[in-house]
């Protein structure tokens, strides 16, 4: 009755494994990542293009997955692609729109005096550092002004130690680090960082050696050791923004050690 001849072993037969058209989804979904992005890369900005190439991709791994659920099957792999396109995508369509495809790149700003510090200072993509830590007031301007904004990237500015630094930062996305006085530090300092998405901070930064209600211990000489107050606007859109202090031995805070500090045990004051 079961077709096999007496004596005979019976033969086992394995069901027929269905064809997977993972690797073929995912060699198109890049082709077309490539073909959407490509022609504007070179006009358009960076976003724009990535969203048009990341939407492609999207839609070929869609089709992919629809075409499967009726013939062959899906892998694991497929389906954790499909999400980080998805993503990536989501990523893509929130970065400024001024970020271009070609203007990545790393540039500083150096002025030496009060006088020469300009209003503004950007940078659409890259790394940039806004270097005020030779910065020397003069006569009567004892506050200066200006602002510092970056697209993408890295945003630094340097400031001298006995400046008062009252801050005022946007960052759409990405990470805020700031030098506040530790006392377990090698010098005295160490780095505050924080991150997340849409984060609006306003902050003191006293001086070297100030005191914690924001004024400036004495010199001894006479006169305050507060040099001038620096009102600084600053504005990243996808990356990271770090103060770095200029301490009074020459040594900079960028190289002290990170931590995070909770908000309501900052120094300084914050509004």
């Amino acid at each position: 009755p079961d077709g096999t001849r007496a004596g005979e072993p019976a033969v086992s037969r394995r069901p027929r494994r269905e064809r997977s058209f993972g690797g073929l989804v995912t060699l198109l979904a890049t082709i077309a990542a490539v073909a959407g992005a490509a022609p504007g890369w070179d006009s358009r900005p960076l976003g724009t293009s990535l969203t048009v190439g990341l939407a492609c991709a999207l839609a070929v791994y869609g089709i992919g997955l629809a075409v499967t659920a009726f013939a062959g099957r899906t892998g694991l792999g497929t389906v954790f692609l499909t999400v980080v396109t998805a993503v990536l995508l989501a990523a893509a369509s929130v970065l400024p729109k001024s970020i271009g495809t070609k203007d990545w790149r790393d540039v500083t700003w150096a002025p030496a005096d009060a006088s020469d510090v300009a209003a503004s200072y950007g940078l659409d993509g890259g790394s940039a550092e806004l270097d005020l830590g030779g910065l020397r007031f003069s006569g009567d301007q004892r506050t200066v002004r200006t602002t510092a904004r970056i697209g993408a990237g890295t945003l630094k500015v340097v400031v001298p130690s006995g400046t008062r630094v009252e801050l005022d930062a946007d960052i759409a996305a990405g990470e805020l680090r700031v030098p506040m006085p530790s006392g377990r530090a090698e010098n005295g300092y160490a780095v505050e960082h924080s991150g997340g998405l849409g984060r609006h901070e306003r902050l003191t930064l006293l001086p070297s050696g100030g005191r914690e209600d924001g004024t400036a211990k004495e010199t001894g000489k006479g006169g305050k050791g507060e040099d001038g107050t620096l009102r600084l606007s600053a504005e990243v859109g996808a990356g990271q923004l770090e103060i770095v202090r200029v301490l009074p031995s020459g040594a900079r805070t960028d190289h002290a050690p990170g931590q995070v500090v909770p908000r309501d045990e900052r120094h300084g004051e914050h509004r």
